[in-house]
């Protein structure tokens, strides 16, 4: 299977994909990717993001406050993190992971506030978006061009809550926000794109096939390790950062239930390496 083909397993739903490919494939994933980017292409422009730096340093501490707070899966917190970072609102993703609504209610009335962290990252936004478009200062004037002719102004839109109900027409200023968002997300899925690239050229140049890129990973074709080496792993750090002038931490996580591998309690990382006795999960000896 060539990577970028059409018959690509990162369309396949995650709860087929794991099963799927288990066998065949190891899933060497970016840690973070997108924040990760963020806080390092800021600081070589001499941008300070705070409330980016302090996700990146607490980041279990800041899921668990928005898993507690909204009552949703850590899945569902990590996906409301990315949505803010790409400008998003919460409110769209409360109807999504099916927040309770009389916490919706609460939150629209003002009874209550969302936490902390959001709405302060919400507040950087403006920021952040710039730090990309300064790096992209040759650019981003035709991307934007480019989307808002794709994705003009909507005379008519809807919102789902529970009730399909009509919205007044967008307003310029409304269409110009949207498609400078859109813009945005493009930019910082370019530079997680040129990280996948280094990456996976250097699997390449170990003798490692790759199937597809799943999002801000890949799957590695396996060969007789039942977790892919960790010099393997490092090398692909070091080229990243030697391509991109990006640090990303990569790390090898279960298809199975999506843990880290060192994190993993599925039965097949239990087992223990016939070379040196850990469990495949803690196994560091790479087979020698």
């Amino acid at each position: 299977m060539a990577v970028n083909s059409l018959c690509s397993l990162q369309g396949c739903p995650k709860k087929y994909r794991g099963p799927l490919a288990a066998e065949y494939f190891h899933d060497l994933d970016m840690e973070n990717c997108h924040y990760l980017i963020m806080l390092q292409v800021a600081e070589a422009h001499g941008v300070s993001l705070s409330c980016v730096r302090y996700y990146v340093d607490s980041r279990d501490e800041c899921l668990q406050r928005v898993q507690a707070f909204y009552g949703v899966t850590r899945k569902a917190a990590k996906d409301l993190f990315l949505s803010v970072l790409n400008g998003g609102a919460p409110w769209a993703w409360m109807h999504k992971f099916s927040v309770d609504r009389s916490l919706r209610d609460r939150l629209t009335r003002g009874d209550l506030e969302h936490p902390g962290i959001i709405q302060q990252l919400q507040a950087e936004y403006a920021t952040i978006r710039s730090v990309m478009f300064d790096r992209y200062r040759d650019n981003v004037d035709a991307l934007i061009g480019e989307i808002g002719r794709d994705e003009p102004q909507k005379p008519r839109r809807w919102v789902h809550d529970g009730l399909r109900r009509e919205l007044p027409a967008e307003s310029q200023e409304a269409f110009e926000a949207r498609v400078k968002r859109s813009a945005f997300s493009n930019l910082l899925q370019n530079e997680e794109r040129l990280c996948l690239d280094a990456m996976i050229a250097k699997l390449n140049e170990l003798g490692y096939d790759v199937g597809c890129k799943i999002y801000d990973g890949c799957l590695v074709r396996r060969k007789q390790q039942c977790k892919l080496p960790q010099r393997v792993i490092t090398a692909c750090e070091e080229h990243i950062e030697a391509e991109t002038g990006l640090k990303m931490r990569l790390w090898e996580k279960c298809l199975l239930c999506g843990e880290k591998l060192a994190a993993c309690t599925c039965a097949n990382a239990q087992e223990p390496c016939l070379d040196c006795g850990e469990t495949f999960a803690q196994c560091m000896c790479d087979g020698q």
